[in-house]
């Protein structure tokens, strides 16, 4: 068992060796066998991602992406980049699964040639292979339904999560509105072809509702610059120029008339061409109304069969082992407030059973939650409120939809685990709730146990969580970082012991940095991961305004027993 305070982990390779921490547009990785850390940023106008689904594996292969339009994979302590087709115009790009043998890698993509763009859609789903040459080949783009439940293209589709045997692949289908989304899954066969399956869709509409089908196309307006020669362009060329001077010499009271705005149909003299562009005009105004006749019809079938829906944004949690797909669905609450400031949800865990024929799905006990992760058994974890970072996790074990304190579960599991997190998570809570009449009530509660978002391996055995600690300083808040190895042959070795406590001060700071503890070395970084300050030669006084400026800092402080501390430091 291990807490890092100051780090947000939010990812974690199965034998937790390998964990990230990404923030604005810079990422942290993290080896907890050697404690060697790996920063990178916005260096030469570049920023990392890293992956939504399984990103990282056990032999710390990271997959994610740089400056939006590269997809990429971390392996020993460099970046590389992953091929795409010569003629890829990348707008948005990610790389967000892997296989434990690093095999394949599954992300989304968006390129120009495919076309996405004439029809709403812009991102597919892709899959790469690594060949027997050791290097990752062109991305297979996956295959995919050609429309959303309503009969329009939709939004995008995407390829978040993989499964162990990299036969199984997850992701998200969002509507044309871009406002509704359903899962979907991806089987590879025997013979290596892949097919998709649509999980939830049925949820987002009334049954036995008919859309009508929506135009093939939307009418575009003619552009009176196509019908003038080159010479009636130049002639109005000028006289805009001369406009746009005589506006300036009106401001500056030279000129006592405002000028009039130059018109392209004045200066469209050709009659022919006037003739058909008026033909042009009077053909587009009369497809254009049935256009908008027809979306009016498709829009009062859409909003009356819509059941307001939907499955959390990127929220793909899914088993090792491929079995398991778990995801919260929100929809707006019947009973709620009518006149609350913002519409009062509902969000409960989903979790669907891939095993047999046809996937059996399963409603979980549990509001205002989002999930986490899913054993290779069936078990779900979860953390509530789903609004913020100050969350208690949750379990329901296999075959059952009761949720149960992860305390209680850990209690049963694992009493020394358990003895541990309530010496290291008890916290003594404060917060602010409001009446039925909206009026706040402050409330306070000593030795609360909170757990934080949890991420656990398929066979239960590796946990990491973090969470936003707002009490054990009356200064500041900050993130708080653990993870629990309840097998150490399967995890990362033995545990450590807990490192020499060390205390930095004031945070935030104006100017100097004061440290307390066993220090043998210091490393301080910006959020672009460039060493601003390292030293052997230990002060425990450190002068941030003069060496690093305003801004926030990693500082990562090695003790003389041998362990890694990283706080998060402000400078104001």
């Amino acid at each position: 068992m291990k807490k890092y305070e100051g780090l947000l982990f939010d990812k974690r390779s199965p034998n937790g060796q390998w964990t990230t921490q990404a923030m604005q547009g810079s990422v942290a990785i993290f080896n907890r066998v050697d404690s060697m850390f790996y920063v990178y940023g916005e260096e030469e106008g570049s920023t990392y991602s890293v992956g939504q689904g399984n990103a990282i594996n056990n032999n710390g292969i990271i997959v994610g992406g740089i400056s939006d339009s590269q997809p990429a994979y971390w392996q020993d302590g460099e970046w590389n980049l992953l091929p795409l087709a010569e003629a890829d115009t990348i707008a948005y790009n990610s790389a967000d699964g892997i296989t434990p043998d690093g095999r394949r890698i599954v992300g989304s993509l968006a390129c120009s040639r495919w076309g996405l763009e004439n029809n709403n859609q812009t991102l597919a789903p892709v899959v790469w292979t690594k060949g027997e040459d050791g290097k990752y080949g062109l991305y297979q783009r996956l295959p995919q339904p050609a429309t959303d439940f309503s009969g329009r293209a939709p939004q995008y589709i995407t390829a978040r999560s993989i499964s162990d045997d990299g036969k199984t692949i997850f992701g998200q289908i969002v509507d044309y509105t871009g406002m509704y989304l359903c899962l979907i899954v991806y089987k590879e066969d025997a013979e290596g072809k892949w097919s998709y399956q649509t999980l939830g869709q049925e949820l987002l509409y009334k049954e036995g509702t008919e859309f009508p089908a929506w135009p093939k196309y939307e009418p575009k307006q003619p552009q009176i610059q196509n019908y003038m020669s080159e010479e009636e362009l130049a002639e109005y060329d000028e006289a805009m120029a001369l406009y746009n001077d005589s506006t300036d010499l009106y401001y500056q009271g030279l000129i006592d008339k405002f000028p009039s705005y130059p018109l392209y149909d004045n200066y469209l003299k050709n009659e022919a061409k006037k003739e058909e562009y008026t033909q042009a005009c009077n053909k587009y105004e009369k497809e254009n109304k049935a256009y908008q006749d027809s979306t009016s019809v498709f829009n009062n079938v859409f909003y009356e069969a819509c059941t307001e829906k939907s499955f959390a944004f990127n929220e793909v949690i899914t088993s090792e082992n491929g079995r398991y797909y778990v995801s919260s669905l929100s929809y707006p609450d019947p009973d709620g407030d009518p006149l609350a400031w913002s519409p009062e949800v509902i969000t409960v865990p989903i979790c669907f059973d891939l095993q047999g024929e046809k996937p059996a799905m399963t409603q979980l006990d549990g509001n205002d939650i989002i999930t986490c992760s899913v054993l290779n058994d069936g078990t779900v974890f979860m953390a509530s409120p789903s609004m913020e970072y100050t969350r208690n996790a949750y379990v329901v074990p296999a075959g059952s939809k009761k949720a149960i304190s992860f305390f209680d579960w850990m209690k049963a599991k694992s009493l020394p685990a358990y003895n541990w997190m309530t010496e290291n998570l008890s916290f003594d809570y404060t917060g602010v709730e409001y009446d039925e009449d909206y009026n706040e009530i402050l409330v306070s509660v000593p030795d609360s146990l909170i757990a934080g978002t949890i991420s656990v391996n398929g066979e239960g055995t590796v946990f990491s969580a973090f969470l936003w600690d707002a009490w054990s300083n009356p200064d500041y808040g900050q993130y708080i970082s653990y993870f629990i190895d309840l097998d150490p042959a399967l995890g990362i070795a033995a545990p450590k012991t807990e490192a020499t406590k060390v205390k930095v001060y004031p945070n935030p700071t104006t100017d100097i940095l004061y440290i307390d503890g066993n220090i043998c070395k210091i490393n301080i970084f910006d959020l672009s991961g460039r060493v601003v300050y390292e030293s052997s030669s230990v002060s425990y006084s450190i002068p941030m305004a003069s060496i690093a400026g305003r801004g926030t800092y990693l500082v990562k402080l090695t003790t003389t027993d041998g362990n890694i501390v990283v706080k998060t430091v402000s400078v104001n």
